[in-house]
């Protein structure tokens, strides 16, 4: 039992790492975590200190870089991603594949028809030297062939390469990948409803599912995956034909999602792309063992790659995707299969054992043997965080966040301000003198 008789908590609540500071084993344990227990005890001010809190607010890890971008007109809907790149030339400057890839191809998610191509480049120079090359060669009558059709080549922005991978973002105005929505003047407008529809990412799945059919409906002006008793306006062919071009769309869709947006994004809009990338990957391993020459082991590796990258997910989501490709990412937390946050996540390049050292913090304030009141130990065992109902039993406890019951409907931004709410509430509770006693008009004040 750590000693809380002086408000601070003893290192040693952590098992993993008990009896190891101020002995020869320490040589394991990260600096900071060095720093922090270098007395044998944490102290509230400490523990709340920003710059030791392991945790963020997700979505806040990466700030969008302004690339340049490329803009490739009247390109073949068949063309692939390698046929971009020997047309422009392996050496150019393109962004590092870290990024979520450098080719962004629209597809229409609804019908799965290509549109055209943008590429990003490490600075605008190195774009627009692209554009001074197809001039030069056009002017000589040299016109360049991408497939069989005459492409055109142009300068663009992030805001045109925002504008094309998210057309269904209604009142907003991109500021290079930054979105900022502007008021409502179309009459027959619903206003901002989202960045991605769910009708998008129903037929996404769709297309990597069943690409050979694929019926698109329409119902009162929407175009929607139907039931049969609506109005078939066109069997899809572009899936059956590029079935590749979904899973690089969805690449895309990760890679330049406004993540940092969190005001604008819902936790409904998050899962669902959750939920559409499972339902991709798990189509795409099965279409691997049909050994399509479009679909490879390759693309299969890029996408893994990219989902455990993007900075909306949690380490939960995140442990989710790499268990079902069996990919275990050396830059997950090994607590990501525990992790109760919905809107925090882990600092990058937070020290694990110092994650390890407020999970326990968390879980000594939430355990049963700490709850002072007959109605806390009662209502603990119907406690459930938002992904595991058996938060008890994890190295985190029974952290617990009373969600209201439209919490689909938060944005991550309201999530994550209620969960650092809690989280200061708890560790304060971790760290609170024995004496302390609790206020019996709040029996949940942490």
């Amino acid at each position: 039992m750590p000693n809380y008789t002086h408000g601070v908590c003893e290192y040693q609540c952590i098992p993993e790492l008990s009896g190891l500071s101020g002995t020869s084993q320490t040589r394991g344990l990260s600096n900071h975590f060095k720093e922090l227990t270098k007395h044998g005890q944490l102290s509230v001010e400490q523990a709340l200190d920003i710059r030791n809190v392991p945790f963020i607010t997700i979505g806040k890890q990466k700030e969008p870089a302004p690339w340049g971008v490329l803009r490739i007109k009247n390109i073949p809907f068949n063309v692939t991603k390698n046929e971009i790149y020997a047309f422009l030339g392996h050496s150019a400057h393109y962004i590092d594949g870290a990024q979520g890839g450098a080719i962004h191809i629209i597809m229409e998610r609804t019908s799965g028809k290509t549109v055209e191509c943008f590429v990003e480049f490490q600075t605008l120079s190195a774009a627009n030297r692209q554009v001074i090359r197809w001039r030069s060669t056009s002017r000589v009558g040299r016109h360049q062939l991408l497939g069989k059709r005459f492409i055109v080549l142009e300068l663009s922005s992030q805001e045109v390469l925002m504008a094309a991978l998210f057309p269904k973002a209604n009142c907003v105005e991109w500021q290079g990948q930054k979105p900022v929505i502007r008021p409502n003047t179309e009459a027959f407008s619903s206003g901002f409803k989202g960045f991605v529809t769910q009708e998008e990412l129903v037929m996404m799945v769709k297309h990597a599912e069943a690409p050979n059919h694929i019926l698109i409906f329409e119902r009162q002006g929407a175009i929607e995956e139907g039931t049969g008793l609506l109005t078939v306006l066109f069997k899809t062919k572009f899936a059956r034909k590029s079935p590749q071009r979904v899973y690089e769309c969805l690449l895309s869709t990760l890679a330049k999602f406004p993540w940092s947006a969190g005001d604008l994004i819902t936790l409904e809009t998050r899962d669902g792309l959750f939920n559409t990338t499972q339902s991709l990957l798990k189509a795409l391993k099965i279409q691997l063992k049909r050994c399509s020459p479009l679909l490879t082991s390759t693309l299969f590796r890029e996408l893994v790659t990219t989902a455990l990258q993007v900075p909306g997910f949690t380490e939960f989501q995140k442990s989710q995707i790499a268990h079902g490709s069996g990919n275990m990412d050396d830059q997950l937390s090994p607590l990501a299969d525990a992790w109760p946050f919905v809107a925090l996540g882990k600092i990058d390049d937070a020290e694990e054992d110092v994650v390890r050292l407020y999970a326990s913090m968390l879980k000594e304030a939430t355990t049963s043997a700490n709850l002072n009141t007959l109605y806390q130990q009662a209502s603990s065992v119907q406690r459930t965080t938002y992904y595991n109902q058996s938060m008890a039993r994890t190295p985190f406890g029974n952290f617990y966040v009373d969600w209201p019951a439209n919490r689909q409907k938060m944005t991550l931004a309201q999530a994550a301000e209620l969960e650092w709410g809690v989280l200061d509430a708890t560790l304060r509770k971790a760290l609170r003198p024995a004496n302390e006693q609790i206020s019996p008009q709040n029996p949940f004040a942490m």
